[in-house]
């Protein structure tokens, strides 16, 4: 099992600190087959890296600190995740071939631009997907607001079927996720970094996905 671990530091005057840290798992699994990929975990921006053959892969992150990682996999889009952890978690990923997404975007006529992010989403109560909610990216940047239904992606739903979403095509960027639901609440997942209102904080970057899941409950 994955437990939470200590690293020592230094600091400008010299006297060792303490630095907690916790492990971010993502297991990578293909959305096409639902096999395991060969994956590389990173902290973003840095060094802090790990790889693994179709199995999970884990990063030490500092505790209770914003972090942004992403998870690389060979011909498939790069998924990256806004997170500030208390305790160890793992998620699983199924990631979209660059092919999957071409689909989707002539299926509903979104324009080709590879300037353009994604977000893909769930609304979840304990661990499981929920009906009924509605989601609203901050600001409104997006082509399709896209839920999917039984038969697949719906662009006629306006609130979650299976509990699944996606905002296609967004301008790089920061954005605030939010939920609602007419008998629950909806904030930010534990795990995920999250605004003083509790509103899911993200980034859009170019090209990549980012993935993200609010919680609701009465």
């Amino acid at each position: 099992t994955n437990n939470d671990t200590t690293n020592n530091g230094t600091t400008n005057n010299g006297t060792t600190a303490t630095v907690e840290t916790v492990t971010f798992t993502a297991v990578p699994i293909s959305g096409a087959d639902g096999s395991l990929l060969d994956a590389e975990i990173c902290e973003r921006g840095t060094t802090n890296c790990a790889t693994g053959t179709a199995e999970a892969v884990s990063v030490e992150v500092p505790k209770g600190v914003d972090v942004a990682i992403s998870l690389t996999v060979d011909g498939h889009m790069t998924a990256n995740w806004f997170i500030n952890l208390e305790a160890d978690r793992t998620y699983n990923t199924p990631l979209l071939t660059e092919e999957t997404l071409g689909a989707l975007s002539d299926a509903f006529g979104l324009s080709d631009d590879v300037t353009k992010g994604h977000v893909f989403l769930q609304a979840q109560d304990t661990a499981s997907g929920i009906p009924g909610v509605a989601f609203e990216l901050s600001p409104s940047n997006f082509e399709l607001l896209l839920y999917n239904g039984p038969g697949g992606p719906d662009p006629s739903l306006e609130e979650t079927s299976t509990g699944n979403g996606a905002f296609l095509n967004i301008d790089q960027g920061n954005y605030e996720l939010t939920g609602t639901h007419d008998t629950m609440m909806c904030s930010a997942a534990t795990g995920h970094q999250r605004s003083e209102t509790g509103a899911a904080q993200i980034e859009i970057i170019g090209g990549e996905a980012t993935y993200a899941f609010v919680s609701c409950a009465p």
